[in-house]
C-alpha cells in the first residue's frame, strides 16, 4: 500500500506539440559562449546583447549601435551574436521593424566587460543577417596522455592582421568585412552564392539582388558557413523560401468607383482576371543550396570566388537546423603535427527536419547526415590540368518518432555528432521532488556516418522544470571554451531569457575491471585543462567540474599534478613557466571549492590553500617588479613608494610565517614533554604556508624577494633625501623593516641553507604538495627541522614579532597612530597599495582580487613602473581576466 501511495504522489508529464512549435518552431535566440567563459545572448524584448561571466554569474550589458537609440522605428532583439576566435572582436545584428536592419562591431578593452561600438552599418529589408562566422589563424592544441600535438589550420590562412568576419545574408549574399592595415574604417565585399563570381577591393561593390524569381522572391531562411582543416575552400550551405512578392501581396480587386450609379441593375464594368497560381511556389525548396567561396590575398588586398555547387536535392520538408561538422586529419603523434595537404580531414553536413503532420502529436524528427567530399575531375579532351569539384552525397538517415531531436553538434572529440533529444513522456519520482530540475530529455554521442549510438560515451542528462518544459527546451546551444559543458537558452517567445548549463557525456571506463571509477575523469580533465593552458583559453568550464562538491581534495591534486606532467612533456616543458599557470587554476579550484563546501572545516582548509597558491603567484609578481626597477645595486627612485609597498606586503608575509613557525615550536615543545613519540606527527605542523619553507620554487622566491629587500633598504639608506616626499618614504620603510621583529640578514642565510636541503627532497612529492598547495605528512620531519632551526638562530625578535609598538600605543592612549582605516581598505592584488576611496577599479573573475591598474592616472609614475604594470593589463597576478564590475567576492577566510 505504501508503494502505491507514493506512485499516486509521482508526477507525470508530457511533451506536447504546443510545447514544440512555441520553441523549436519560432526564432531561435543566438548565443554564444567566448574563450574568455562569457556567456552572450540576446535580451528577451530590447536591442540589447546580455553577458554573464561563468561561473561567478557576473552580469553586464552591451549597448545598443549608434543608431538604435536615435531612431523612431523599433528594433527587434540581436538574432545573431558572434565573437572572433581572438576574443576581442564581437559582431551583432539588430533586425528592424519597418526600417533597415542594424549591424555593429565591437571591440573589446582590457577588461570583459569594456566594449565599444567600432562601426556600424545598415542592411536593407530582405538583406539581412542569417549566420556569421570568423576566420581564424590560431591553431587548436590537442592534449593526450601520450603528448600534446596541434590540430593543422582550419579554414584559409589570411595575410590581415585581424580576425575576418563573413556574413551570410538573405538575399544570398557573402559579406566579407575586414580592417586593412593603416586604414581607419572598415571595408566590407560581397559576392552572389548563387552564381559564379568573382570580385576585388578595386571593383564596385555588388548591388542588392533579392533573387526574384517566378511566383515571388528567393529568400535564405537558413545558412550554415563551414571550413576545414589543411582546406582554404569555403563551404556554405543554404535553405531558401520563396516568399511573396510585393506586387503579389497588393489585392487583386480593383478600388471602387465613389461615382458610379447606386442602381445596381445596371451593368458595371467587368474585371476578368485568371486566379493567380504564385502562391502553390511559396514556401521551401525542397532542396539546399551549396556553394563554395576561395579567398585570395595579395600583399593587404583581398579578392573573392564563388562557386555554385550542385544541390542537395530532394530533401525533407520543415528545416530545422543545418550545421558543417569538420572533422581533423589523424595526427601522427611522433611529429607532432601534420600539414600535409593530402591530409585534409573530412567535411559532413547534418541537417534536422521536423514534421508536424495535423499538429495531434510530437513532431517526427529526421537527422540526415551528408559527406561533402572533393573530386578530382579529369577532362581527356584537353591537356588541362584535372579540376576538382565538391560533391555532397547521403550517408544515413535517421527517423525518430517517439522523441524529439532539439540539436545536433559536432562532439566534443571532433570525430562525430553529438545530438539532444527531448523524451516524449516522463515520471518525475517522490523522492526526488525537493530538487528544483528533472530530466526532459538526453544528450547522446552518435557515430559518424551510419548515425549509431557511440557506447564508449555514457549518455547525459537535459534538465529543467517540470512546471515549464517549454522554457526549458535547449533552442540554441554552445560550446563552452573547452567543450566541457554545454549552454542553451529558451526561444525569443518567451518572455524571459533562461540560460541553462548542461552536463556533456563523458567516456566510460576503458578498463571495466579497473577499481578507481575517476581515472578516466581525471584523465580527461587533465588533458582538458593542460589544452586550455596552451591555448591561453580560460579553463573556468574545467575548474567548475573540478570544483563540485562531491570532487576530493585527493581527486583534485593528482588531477593538477597530471596537468603539471603533461605540460612538461610537451614543448617548451619548462617547470617553473607551467608551475606558475597549473597554481593559476589551483586558485580558482580551491575557491571554487570553498564556496561550494559542505562545511566550515573544509571551507577553511580549501581557503587556506587557495591563499598559499595566491601568495606563491604574487611573490612571483613581486620579484619582477623589483627586477623591472632595478639598475645595477640601485633602485629607481621615481618609484620608491610602489616599491615601499611591495615591501610592507611582504614583510607582513614573512610576519605571519615565523609567527606560525614559533606557535609551532611551542606546541612541539608540550607535546614532546607529554609524550615524544608524537612530536613528528603534531598538528601544529599542518600550517598551510609552511609549504613556503619546503618547496624550492616558493623558498626560491622568498628569498629573492629578501636579497632585493635587503638591497633596496641599503640603497635607500645610503641616500640623503632631496625632498620631504622622498624623506617620508625613507621612513616609512626602515619602519617596516626595523619593526616586525624580523633580523633579514639572518633569515637569508638560514633560508639559503634550507634551500639546499629541500632540492634533495622527492619531486615527486613535491610536485604533489605544490598542486596540493598544503605540505604532505611525509615532510612533517623536514618542517620540524627547518622551524627548530629558524626558532632557535635568533632570526626572529617575539616581543616585536606579536607586539608592535603601535599597538601599546593605541591601547594606552586610545590613539590611532598607523590609521586603523587602512585594516578596512582594500588592497590592490597587484601593486599591494591601498585602493583609493570612491574610485571605480577592475576585480579579478577568478580570485576576486581588486586593482586600479589601467584605470588611474599614470602621468607621474615611473617609466619602468609602466612598463611593468603593463604587464597585468589584462590579467590578474594568478591569471584571471578583470571586469569593471565583477561581484566575485574572496572567501573571507582566506582574505
Amino acid at each position: 500500500m505504501a508503494s502505491k501511495g507514493k506512485a499516486r504522489e509521482d508526477v507525470h508529464w508530457q511533451l506536447g506539440w504546443w510545447d514544440v512549435a512555441h520553441s523549436l518552431g519560432s526564432a531561435r535566440r543566438p548565443v554564444v559562449w567566448s574563450r574568455s567563459s562569457i556567456i552572450y545572448t540576446a535580451h528577451p524584448t530590447k536591442p540589447v546583447i546580455l553577458a554573464r561571466h561563468f561561473p561567478s554569474s557576473s552580469r553586464f550589458e552591451i549597448p545598443s549601435p549608434t543608431p538604435i537609440p536615435t531612431k523612431t522605428a523599433p528594433y527587434d532583439p540581436p538574432t545573431v551574436i558572434s565573437v572572433s576566435p581572438t576574443d576581442d572582436w564581437l559582431f551583432a545584428y539588430f533586425p528592424g521593424r519597418g526600417c533597415d536592419g542594424a549591424g555593429c562591431l565591437y571591440r573589446r578593452g582590457p577588461q570583459l566587460d569594456s566594449w565599444k561600438e567600432r562601426e556600424w552599418w545598415g542592411f536593407a529589408p530582405g538583406a539581412g543577417v542569417v549566420t556569421a562566422e570568423w576566420t581564424s589563424s590560431q591553431r587548436e592544441w590537442l592534449v593526450t596522455d601520450t603528448g600534446s600535438t596541434r590540430l593543422p589550420p582550419r579554414g584559409p590562412l589570411t595575410t590581415l592582421s585581424c580576425p575576418l568576419l563573413m556574413l551570410v545574408t538573405q538575399n544570398h549574399q557573402i559579406n566579407l568585412c575586414y580592417l586593412p592595415p593603416f586604414v581607419p574604417s572598415l571595408k566590407i565585399m560581397r559576392a552572389s552564392l548563387l552564381q559564379a563570381s568573382s570580385s576585388n577591393e578595386m571593383q564596385s561593390i555588388v548591388g542588392d539582388d533579392f533573387s526574384t524569381v517566378a511566383g515571388g522572391q528567393s529568400v535564405c531562411m537558413n545558412a550554415s558557413i563551414g571550413m576545414g582543416y589543411n582546406d582554404s575552400s569555403i563551404l556554405i550551405a543554404m535553405r531558401t523560401h520563396i516568399l511573396p512578392s510585393p506586387k503579389s501581396t497588393q489585392s487583386t480587386f480593383p478600388s471602387v468607383d465613389m461615382e458610379l450609379p447606386i442602381d445596381i441593375s445596371q451593368p458595371g464594368p467587368s474585371h476578368h482576371s485568371a486566379p493567380s497560381l504564385e502562391w502553390e511556389t511559396w514556401g521551401e525548396e525542397p532542396m539546399i543550396r551549396l556553394c563554395e567561396v576561395k579567398l585570395s590575398f595579395k600583399l593587404s588586398s583581398l579578392g573573392v570566388t564563388t562557386t555554385p555547387l550542385p544541390p542537395i536535392v530532394d530533401t525533407g520538408e520543415h528545416l530545422y537546423d543545418l550545421v558543417f561538422l569538420s572533422i581533423p586529419p589523424q595526427l601522427d603523434n611522433a611529429s607532432g603535427s601534420n600539414t600535409s595537404k593530402a591530409n585534409e580531414g573530412h567535411r559532413h553536413l547534418a541537417v534536422i527536419f521536423h514534421d508536424f503532420g495535423n499538429f495531434g502529436a510530437i513532431p517526427e524528427s529526421e537527422l540526415s547526415v551528408y559527406s561533402v567530399v572533393k573530386k578530382i575531375e579529369e577532362d581527356l579532351s584537353s591537356d588541362s590540368k584535372a579540376s576538382s569539384a565538391w560533391v555532397a552525397e547521403l550517408e544515413s538517415s535517421q527517423h525518430y518518432d517517439d522523441r524529439v531531436l532539439a540539436f545536433a553538434a559536432p562532439s566534443p572529440q571532433r570525430d562525430a555528432v553529438l545530438v539532444g533529444f527531448l523524451d516524449a513522456r516522463g515520471v518525475e519520482s517522490s523522492s526526488k521532488r525537493k530538487t528544483k530540475e528533472s530530466p526532459i530529455g538526453r544528450i547522446i554521442v552518435l557515430k559518424l556516418p551510419d548515425l549509431s549510438i557511440d557506447d564508449t560515451w555514457q549518455e547525459a542528462p537535459i534538465m529543467t522544470g517540470i512546471t515549464s518544459i517549454s522554457r526549458g527546451i535547449p533552442v540554441s546551444v554552445a560550446y563552452s571554451p573547452n567543450r566541457s559543458l554545454l549552454c542553451s537558452v529558451s526561444s525569443l517567445l518567451s518572455v524571459e531569457s533562461q540560460v541553462s548549463i548542461h552536463a556533456l557525456p563523458r567516456r566510460g571506463n576503458v578498463d571495466p575491471a579497473s577499481k578507481d571509477p575517476y581515472a578516466v575523469f581525471r584523465m580527461d580533465l587533465a588533458c582538458a585543462i593542460a589544452s586550455a593552458i596552451r591555448a591561453r583559453t580560460s579553463p573556468s568550464d574545467i575548474i567548475h567540474l573540478l570544483s563540485l562538491p562531491s570532487i576530493t581534495t585527493e581527486i583534485v591534486a593528482n588531477t593538477l599534478k597530471k596537468v603539471l606532467s603533461l605540460l612538461q612533456k610537451g614543448p617548451n616543458g619548462q617547470f617553473e613557466l607551467w608551475a606558475d599557470e597549473v597554481l593559476g587554476v589551483a586558485t580558482e579550484v580551491y575557491l571554487e571549492g570553498a564556496r561550494h563546501a559542505a562545511n566550515d572545516g573544509n571551507r577553511e582548509g580549501l581557503a587556506a590553500r587557495w591563499k598559499i597558491a595566491h601568495e606563491i603567484l604574487s611573490l612571483r609578481a613581486c620579484c619582477s617588479a623589483f627586477e623591472q626597477c632595478q639598475e645595477g645595486q640601485a633602485y629607481d627612485l621615481d618609484a620608491i613608494w610602489q616599491l615601499v609597498c611591495l615591501t610592507r606586503w611582504f614583510v607582513e608575509f614573512l610576519e605571519e610565517l615565523l609567527k606560525n613557525c614559533v606557535l609551532a615550536s611551542d606546541s612541539l615543545k608540550l607535546t614532546s614533554e607529554a609524550d615524544p613519540s608524537l612530536r613528528p606527527s603534531s598538528p601544529s605542523l599542518d600550517f598551510s604556508n609552511f609549504l613556503h619553507l619546503i618547496h624550492p620554487l616558493s623558498l626560491g622566491q622568498v628569498l629573492d624577494m629578501l636579497n632585493h629587500v635587503k638591497r633596496f633598504r641599503d640603497h635607500i639608506s645610503s641616500l640623503s633625501a632631496k625632498s620631504e616626499n622622498a624623506q617620508i618614504a625613507k621612513d616609512v620603510l626602515m619602519d617596516i623593516v626595523t619593526s616586525s621583529g624580523i633580523k633579514l640578514d639572518q633569515l637569508r642565510q638560514e633560508l639559503g641553507q634550507t634551500l639546499q636541503r629541500a632540492k634533495g627532497l622527492s619531486t615527486d612529492d613535491l610536485q604533489l604538495a605544490l598542486v596540493s598547495c598544503s605540505p604532505l605528512p611525509s615532510f612533517k620531519r623536514h618542517i620540524h627541522e627547518v622551524i627548530d632551526t629558524l626558532v632557535n638562530s635568533k632570526t626572529v625578535d617575539r616581543r616585536h614579532l606579536f607586539v608592535r609598538p603601535a599597538d601599546l600605543v593605541d591601547g594606552l592612549a586610545g590613539a590611532d597612530v598607523m590609521g586603523r582605516h587602512t585594516q578596512t581598505k582594500l588592497m590592490d592584488v597587484v601593486t599591494k597599495e591601498f585602493l583609493s576611496n570612491g574610485r571605480i577599479a577592475a576585480s579579478c573573475v577568478r580570485c576576486g582580487g581588486t586593482t586600479e591598474i589601467g584605470l588611474q592616472d599614470t602621468a607621474d609614475t615611473s617609466r619602468r613602473w609602466k612598463i611593468w604594470e603593463r604587464r597585468w593589463m589584462h590579467s590578474c597576478v594568478c591569471g584571471g581576466h578583470w571586469m569593471k564590475f565583477a561581484t566575485r567576492i574572496a572567501v573571507s577566510s582566506a582574505s
